[in-house]
């Protein structure tokens, strides 16, 4: 269950949704902009790839929030059931904070295998490609033994520090090789854990706390995706004409349903984003006042997701006077 406020969601808060873009896109740029610099300055194979990580996640995140936004768009005119399809790319932004926080737990062990599991999908499609199209005649040279695609493969398998044993041990679990290669070990690339493993991977007190924050808000939102008839229905009701709506008022849904679900996660969880990345950063005055920016006033006092985190963390965390 999410934690009571102690503090009422202030109501009388007004700003268009481009202001907010500017602010919370600051934030994320200004922080993404020191971690490129520290990785020009980085010595480290390893801590390259450690902050090239998550300067990739900063921008994932905000192309993904832009996306939602056009979708939100389609809510000005006739076309108010494309906006539903905004919320499980909203999941996506919450899934993105639990990620932050498990490579945080650990970064040896989990970024290791964030950066396997990237290969290991791409391996994955490859091999049921190869099954599919690759015994036919356009298709043979790229999929062959010394084709193109297996050198990209493998190249990319090598960039993420995959094994041989682990690409041998992929190989034959796709394409149900049963014959034993003594040459190999079986090694297989676990995927990464969901938001609701991650709860029990945290040590951390910190750090669950937090993931304790957002958790209720991913729940509600999975049931939007994977087909699920919320989904569904709600996309119906916003399809429906006024005249057959009964009961239901369309404009009133989307407003509760969509409207103030979307955008105002997306944002806090690009916020809060941006700031635990920006924690540890040494003489980061001019990222605090970008984060403080995105921040203040809408989603530390405005919504009450952000307002939990906020209150729990963030304002500690930036020297903020607590409302």
């Amino acid at each position: 269950m999410p934690r009571a406020l102690d503090r009422s969601p202030r109501v009388d808060l007004q700003a268009s949704a481009s202001a907010l873009d500017e602010r919370v896109f600051a934030a994320l740029v200004a922080v993404s902009g020191r971690l490129e610099a520290d990785i020009e300055d980085s010595r480290s194979i390893a801590h390259v790839q450690w902050l090239a990580t998550h300067v990739h996640l900063l921008g994932a995140i905000r192309s993904t929030h832009r996306s939602i936004r056009r979708l939100m768009g389609a809510g000005r005119g006739d076309e108010l059931d494309l906006t539903v399809d905004a919320l499980p790319l909203t999941r996506i932004q919450l899934e993105r904070v639990f990620l932050v926080l498990l490579l945080a737990e650990n970064p040896k062990r989990w970024h290791t295998r964030y950066r396997k599991n990237a290969w290991k999908v791409l391996a994955e499609k490859f091999f049921r490609d190869r099954r599919t199209v690759g015994h036919l005649e356009p298709y043979r040279d790229y999929f062959g033994p010394n084709g193109q695609g297996i050198a990209a493969l493998r190249a990319f398998g090598r960039e993420m520090g995959v094994t041989e044993d682990e690409f041998q041990t992929l190989r034959r679990e796709i394409l149900e090789d049963t014959e034993d290669d003594p040459r190999f070990k079986t090694w297989f690339i676990p995927d990464m854990p969901n938001p609701r493993k991650c709860l029990g991977l945290l040590s951390d007190p910190t750090r669950l706390r937090l993931a304790e924050l957002f958790y209720p808000a991913y729940d509600s939102l999975s049931h939007f995706s994977h087909g699920g008839l919320a989904g569904v229905l709600g996309s119906a009701i916003l399809r429906m004409p006024d005249a057959q709506g009964g009961a239901v008022n369309r404009e009133q849904f989307w407003s509760s349903a969509v409207l103030e679900t979307a955008l105002p996660m997306s944002y806090v969880a690009a916020a809060f984003t941006a700031t635990f990345l920006a924690r540890e950063m040494a003489d980061a005055s001019g990222i605090r006042e970008a984060l403080l920016a995105a921040w203040r006033p809408c989603l530390c006092d405005g919504v009450p997701l952000g307002m939990a985190v906020w209150d729990t963390w963030a304002a500690e965390i930036l020297e903020a006077d607590r409302p």
